[in-house]
């Protein structure tokens, strides 16, 4: 059974690198501009096909998902391997939840992958 987490209550996403010359140190914190999500199914599968259309390659998919008696809608690329960590959106709440494994393996890339998400879905 997958276990999910919820960035910004279970863990705080963060991204950390490089930056300008001389080189400092870089960290930001990944957050939307409003959280719970206003999202609907309708607009979700819009976003899909845009993402689809904008990145042919990436093989964007919207799969419906039921996990813990509830309804879930995992968005992810069509590779399934740890390079992508797929995002579960639940309408109902408007939270988004990442697989527990992959933030323990993989923390910077689901920072990383939640902060393009969220900005695919209007939220940042």
């Amino acid at each position: 059974m997958v276990k999910l987490l919820e960035p910004f209550e279970d863990f705080k996403p963060t991204i950390r690198g490089w930056s300008g010359s001389p080189k400092y140190k870089m960290v930001r914190e990944v957050k939307p501009k409003e959280y719970p999500l206003k999202l609907t199914l309708k607009t979700l599968k819009k976003i899909v096909r845009k993402l689809r259309k904008q990145y042919p390659s990436h093989d964007y998919r919207l799969e419906k998902v039921k996990l813990h008696d509830k309804i879930y809608y995992r968005l992810r690329r069509g590779e399934t391997d740890l390079k992508n960590p797929p995002i579960y959106i639940d309408l109902e709440t408007g939270r988004i939840y990442v697989p527990s494994s992959y933030v323990k393996r993989k923390k910077r890339l689901v920072a990383s992958v939640i902060d393009y998400r969220l900005r695919s879905l209007g939220a940042k």
